[in-house]
């Protein structure tokens, strides 16, 4: 409000003139005549407390935080794949603000994937949660064929909105131990690995290459670990043990050392429940011999005592804890079997094997019918 500025006029003693009075009025001051007649005391403001700026919110830069490849079978995370096989991925994203991530793959090695193609490149969609997946790819037999070592590693860089994060690498198995049979037969063998081992770890691709995704380490007891190792040994080895597999085959019983025929539903018929033979400890001497026979060139017997069978042998003792002494066979029957392009002896018997703990001996009989293991419980 501006000040008002008032003049005044009253009678005087002097003459007929009037007595003029000057008065200046505002929201502060009254002056008379000029001279301050009121003042308002007014609040001093401290000019140094000044208001604090408004901070203004500011989104956060979108990170990648995780990136997983997924076993396609199980929707889980896998640190191993083999070739023939397919493979997955899932990538989380924070603060995403949706559009496309590119995810590019290569060999660690940096090897091919085939001649002249060194990556894979997928343009995948970030949805409302910051995922992203990428569908199941093939990994692709022939880049076998380009490997350095006897095992490679595939990588993966995820980028998105100018930011980048490379994946954890994850193992190419090159597996050597093949199986070769009917689904049945083959489920069985597998099923009886991963019964053995505590988990499904055991798999096997189109071409019957056999994979442990599985560390030794994280298994539980000494006697999955002496499993994991007589099963990984021709897995990871760079010559192949080929095994042929079937299912209720008269002509074998268990395993053959010459044909290298594996019977699963007989060795399956031995069951879990005896700790001195059961049908963890038969597949892996079965298996014991056809790797020393098939990479080492190893005969049944070897006067040394390596001999492939021996070193089955040894497998037992070690996986049950108990020593295996001879078998002896009782109730023999034998007889010829004729049929169109099969011609073999079924044998029919009681089996009798002593086992040794420490001071004491036990006997584990089984009974074999027509060449095939009667189921024990």
């Amino acid at each position: 409000m501006k000040s008002v500025e008032l003049t005044t006029f009253v009678g005087s003693a002097i003459g007929n003139q009037p007595v003029k009075e000057h008065f200046t009025i505002s929201p502060a001051y009254l002056k008379h005549n000029g001279a301050l007649m009121f003042a308002k005391t007014w609040k001093k403001t401290n000019l140094t407390n000044t208001a604090k700026p408004t901070k203004v919110h500011q989104d956060k830069e979108p990170q990648i935080s995780r990136i997983t490849w997924l076993d396609p079978k199980t929707n889980k995370n896998t640190k191993a794949i083999p070739y023939d096989e397919q493979v997955g991925m899932q990538i989380e994203i924070r603060d995403a603000i949706g559009g496309t991530a590119t995810i590019v793959i290569k060999i660690e090695a940096g090897n091919d994937f085939e001649k002249g193609k060194s990556e894979l490149t997928f343009t995948e969609a970030v949805n409302e949660n910051g995922m992203v997946t990428v569908a199941p790819f093939l990994i692709e037999r022939v880049w076998e064929e380009t490997k350095v070592p006897k095992y490679d590693y595939l990588v993966a860089k995820v980028v998105y909105n100018g930011i980048s994060k490379k994946s954890e690498a994850i193992k190419l198995n090159i597996s050597h131990l093949i199986i070769k049979g009917k689904k049945k037969a083959k489920d069985t063998f597998i099923n009886i690995i991963n019964e053995g081992l505590g988990g499904n770890f055991a798999s096997y691709n189109k071409s019957g290459n056999v994979t442990l995704n599985v560390n030794r380490k994280d298994l539980k007891t000494d006697a999955q670990k002496t499993l994991f190792d007589v099963i990984n040994e021709p897995v990871s080895s760079e010559k192949d043990t080929t095994i042929r597999v079937r299912s209720g085959d008269g002509a074998v019983t268990a395993g053959s050392f010459t044909s290298g025929i594996f019977d699963t539903q007989d060795i399956d018929n031995f069951g879990s429940a005896d700790k001195n033979m059961n049908k963890f400890s038969i597949l892996g001497h079965e298996v014991k011999e056809q790797f020393e026979k098939q990479v080492n060139g190893k005969k049944a017997y070897e006067k040394d005592g390596t001999g492939a069978h021996q070193q089955g042998r040894d497998f037992e003792n070690k996986y049950t804890g108990a020593v295996r002494g001879t078998t002896t066979k009782s109730n023999k029957v034998s007889k010829k079997v004729n049929r169109v392009g099969k011609n073999y002896t079924s044998k029919s018997y009681t089996a009798s094997i002593p086992f040794t703990r420490g001071s004491k001996t036990t006997i584990s009989t089984y009974r074999v019918v027509d060449g095939n293991v009667i189921k024990r419980e």
